[in-house]
Formats: C-alpha cells, sequence, structure tokens
C-alpha cells in the first residue's frame, strides 16, 4: 500500500520490534524509531509523525501512559495511534485505551504483514 511519503513514529522497548516494523515500512514511509515511551512523547513533538505504532508494554512508561498524554496535548491528540502487544489484550488494558480517542487499532506483534499494513493504512484514513 502506498500513502504517499508518510511520517510513522514506532516506540516499543524491544530492538526487535523497531527493526521489524522498520523492515516493513522502510520503502514507504520516513520512519522514527523511540526505545521508551519518554523518548517516543519527546520523537512525537520534535517529529510529528503522522501516525504511531506503540507498544504497550515498556518499562519506563507504559503505553497507556503514553497514549493518554498524546491525547491530552493539543498539538498530539489527532495523530493515529496503533497499540501493539506481544501478549493478548485484556479487556481492561482494550477498553482504557479505546477510551482515548487517537488510538485507532490493536494489533499483536506476532499479527501477518497484511495485518499489519491493514491496520495503519485504516489508522491513517481516520485522521
Amino acid at each position: 500500500m502506498i500513502w504517499g511519503r508518510k511520517k510513522i513514529l514506532i516506540i516499543d522497548d524491544s530492538e526487535i520490534m523497531r527493526t521489524l516494523f522498520y523492515a516493513e515500512f522502510d520503502e514507504e514511509m520516513d520512519i522514527v524509531l523511540a526505545s521508551d515511551g519518554t523518548s517516543g512523547l519527546a520523537a512525537v513533538l520534535t517529529e510529528k509523525p503522522d501516525v504511531i505504532i506503540l507498544d504497550i508494554n515498556m518499562p519506563d512508561m507504559s503505553g497507556l501512559e503514553v497514549l493518554r498524554q498524546l491525547n491530552s496535548a493539543e498539538e498530539t491528540r489527532h495523530i493515529p495511534v496503533v497499540i501493539i502487544t506481544g501478549d493478548d489484550f485484556n479487556s481492561v488494558t482494550e477498553r482504557e485505551a479505546r477510551m482515548q480517542k487517537n488510538c485507532k487499532g490493536f494489533l499483536n506483534k506476532l499479527a501477518s504483514s497484511a495485518a499489519i499494513h491493514e491496520t495503519v493504512s485504516r489508522a491513517l484514513s481516520s485522521v
């Protein structure tokens, strides 16, 4: 899928996952990588991505906290966010994430390439 040259921010504490997502979107999008929630929030402000892929389980700040902070700031609440996790989503986590207007999708880290592209495409279309 080609969206035009958009910018994607991938916030994940796993270097392997950042590398996999980088390879997934490298030819289609400009990619910014962040290894934790704190650096991810800083990157949002400096890089102004069109879409964010956000890990839910990170050591410094949970993905839910990052999502809340993004949604609470005027300059970032419009950026669509796709939540990813290596675990199954529990109903509490999913409900809390869905309460944030910028949450536009959920992916398991084992999702197929087609599912990843479809979810990101849908998120970009929601803007």
